[in-house]
C-alpha cells in the first residue's frame, strides 16, 4: 500500500503485546476451571469473591507491569496469582473431603 515496504518483523511493543495475550491465554484456562468448581461445590459467596477479586487483580496488575518490562515484580506477580490458584484448589479438596 502507498509503495511502502512491509517492515520484517512486527515493533518491540506489539511483540511485547502479543507475548502478555498469550501469557494470559495459558493461564485463564487453570483459573476458570479452578474457580468453577469451587462455585459447583458450593463454595461460600464471601470467599469466592475474595479469591476470584484478588486474582483478577493480581492479572491486570501482572499485565502492566508485564507491558512495562519490570522484574522481578512480573515474576512476583504471576507467583502471587498462581498462588491464589493453589488457594482454591486446597479449598475445593477440603470441600470435598468435607461432603
Amino acid at each position: 500500500m502507498l509503495g511502502l515496504r512491509p517492515h520484517a518483523q512486527e515493533a518491540p511493543f506489539v511483540q511485547r503485546c502479543a507475548n502478555v495475550w498469550r501469557n494470559d491465554v495459558e493461564n485463564l484456562p487453570l483459573f476458570l476451571a479452578l474457580a468453577l468448581t469451587y462455585v459447583l461445590l458450593g463454595a461460600a459467596a464471601e470467599s469466592a469473591q475474595w479469591l476470584f477479586a484478588v486474582f483478577v487483580a493480581l492479572r491486570y496488575a501482572h499485565t502492566v507491569v508485564y507491558l512495562i518490562g519490570l522484574q522481578p515484580w512480573r515474576a512476583l506477580l504471576y507467583l502471587s496469582g498462581l498462588g491464589i490458584c493453589w488457594v482454591i484448589a486446597v479449598r475445593i479438596m477440603l470441600l470435598v473431603l468435607a461432603k
